[in-house]
């Protein structure tokens, strides 16, 4: 899964999209920065994202989850993140 372009973030990977535009109830990525279960959160540790973040988070995906042009070019070579 990435989320680092803009096709990706739509498309998903092997548990689905994971954010569903005008939906953050039924996006994949708010469950996971809401999660208390150390299996499903995101990020998986380190800090979490603040009230503010998710808040933030929310109000974009239910706004639509769009992507400025410039924005939404992205390196298209993969890194390991985790």
């Amino acid at each position: 899964l990435r989320l680092d372009r803009a096709a990706d973030l739509l498309r998903g990977g092997d548990s689905g999209a994971p954010v569903e535009p005008k939906s953050a109830a039924k996006s994949l990525l708010m469950q996971r920065v809401r999660s208390q279960d150390a299996d499903d959160r995101m990020p998986p540790s380190g800090d979490r994202l603040t009230p503010e973040q998710i808040a933030k988070l929310a109000a974009w995906i239910d706004s639509g989850a769009t992507i400025p042009a410039d924005l939404a070019a992205a390196p298209s070579e993969a890194n390991e993140h985790w």
